[in-house]
């Protein structure tokens, strides 16, 4: 895949409306891993204020303060964004989540808007929604079936069709094909638009950004200004699927 960073989102034919952080060293807080489908981080410690961002299950977090029952955080797969987030969405690994996030481990991603996964545990097999751009890792393989780990360390069962192997985030071994972008951003046709959001349940311009390109192991801050100052300018007849078109304005 070229390496320029596509000035990126598909031709989205209109502008329809963008990991965990391997490699990426925490460099203050204590370390948790979201163990929530999907997690609301805010602008302050209080439900109603604004909502910066979100975070998925397998997600790193650096906690930097605690107050009542949320924490502070930054998020290193978002190029250390701030918020808070509630205490019970995040699991802290009492050996700094070095077993659990091993890069050698196998490694899947969500790639449906929301996948279904089957929890076995001790009080009985129950459901849960997985969204899109979700890692985890793989602890058995069958033709159908994989089975895979919580942060938490619970086990559930998901569908091979829905998921696929996390791809390297090296551009010169990344194979994505610029129409595979394009295919996976259509999927968020006709989710409604939330402030914020990165999923199903509501997502943003810069949520569909990032959540499109995280699935094929490319990592894209959700913040417009990171990326945007990464991009490089093209022509119009230089356009290609899986670009973003930024609107003077």
């Amino acid at each position: 895949m070229k390496k320029r960073i596509y000035i990126l989102l598909c031709s989205l034919f209109a502008f329809l409306l963008p990991v965990i952080g391997f490699g990426q060293e925490p460099s203050k807080g204590e370390l948790g891993i979201v163990s929530a489908p999907l997690a609301n981080v805010h602008e302050e410690p209080v439900s109603k204020s604004r909502l910066e961002t979100q975070v998925l299950m397998g997600d790193e977090v650096l906690i930097l303060e605690r107050r009542d029952n949320r924490y502070r955080v930054t998020i290193p797969s978002q190029e250390n964004r701030e918020g808070w987030v509630q205490q019970a969405a995040v699991h802290i690994p009492k050996d700094n989540g070095r077993s659990y996030l091993k890069a050698s481990r196998q490694w899947i991603v969500i790639t449906t808007l929301k996948a279904d996964a089957m929890i076995l545990d001790k009080t009985g097999d129950h459901k849960v929604s997985l969204y899109a751009g979700t890692r985890l890792p793989v602890l058995q393989t069958t033709d159908k079936r994989l089975k895979v780990q919580f942060p938490d360390n619970s086990v559930a069962i998901i569908d091979a069709a829905e998921v696929m192997p996390v791809k390297s985030a090296d551009p010169l071994i990344n194979d994505t094909k610029r129409e595979e972008i394009a295919k996976t951003a259509r999927q968020f046709l006709n989710v409604r638009h939330l402030a914020g959001g990165i999923s199903a349940q509501g997502i943003d311009v810069n949520g569909l950004i990032y959540i499109t390109y995280r699935i094929h192991g490319i990592a894209l801050s959700t913040d417009r200004a990171s990326f945007k100052g990464k991009a490089g300018r093209v022509s119009k007849k230089e356009l290609e699927p899986g670009d973003i078109l930024v609107f003077y304005g």
